[in-house]
């Protein structure tokens, strides 16, 4: 992909994000931002992360993770444990009461639409900038996202074993093509 796509993906994906509301100040009415609510995500689903895991998956400034981190452990949403492999790497685990605290949010980001709503979009803008075909890549655990793919018109071209976020899955590319309309 050349830096210019990068930018007009992200470029799309703010738009988006912004007019269907999701990057309002607190995510889902939450006390947290949406940076926040993706680190609690990141750690209520992977096993045993360091901080350098969540800042790389995230893309985030090592120093701004750190912060965030301190405040979720001063409110006791998350502890830090010494790797027992390694005492040098410090783990970092959701608390049962972190657990509690973001388990409705979890099924609150769940059927609103915004899923179906940002693939249309998607396929609608890939469509305008005369794309031939969308590519995506996604997981088969992934039902409800999987759904959405079939219901736009998604072919499964592809699946393959692998060992990724800790876990065992089945990885999917999926693919749809796209016809210009004539004007």
């Amino acid at each position: 992909m050349f830096v210019s796509d990068v930018d007009a993906v992200r470029a799309f994906n703010r738009f988006y994000t912004r007019r269907i509301g999701a990057l309002g100040e607190h995510l889902l009415d939450s006390p947290y931002s949406l940076t926040e609510m993706r680190v609690l995500y990141e750690l209520a689903h992977r096993a045993e992360p360091t901080a350098t895991d969540i800042a790389a998956a995230l893309g985030l400034d090592a120093g701004y993770l750190s912060r965030i981190l301190a405040k979720f452990e001063h409110r006791r949403l998350i502890a830090r444990i010494t790797a027992t492999a390694d005492a040098r790497r410090s783990l970092v685990r959701l608390t049962a009461a972190g657990r509690t605290f973001f388990a409705p949010f979890e099924q609150r980001a769940r059927g609103l639409g915004i899923g179906r709503r940002l693939a249309e979009e998607s396929i609608r803008f890939a469509r305008q900038a005369g794309y031939r075909t969308i590519t995506l890549w996604t997981h088969s655990q992934l039902t409800a996202a999987r759904r959405i793919y079939r219901q736009c018109g998604f072919k499964c071209v592809q699946r393959r074993a692998v060992r990724s976020f800790g876990k065992r899955l089945i990885d999917e590319t999926w693919e749809l093509a796209l016809t210009t309309e004539e004007a």
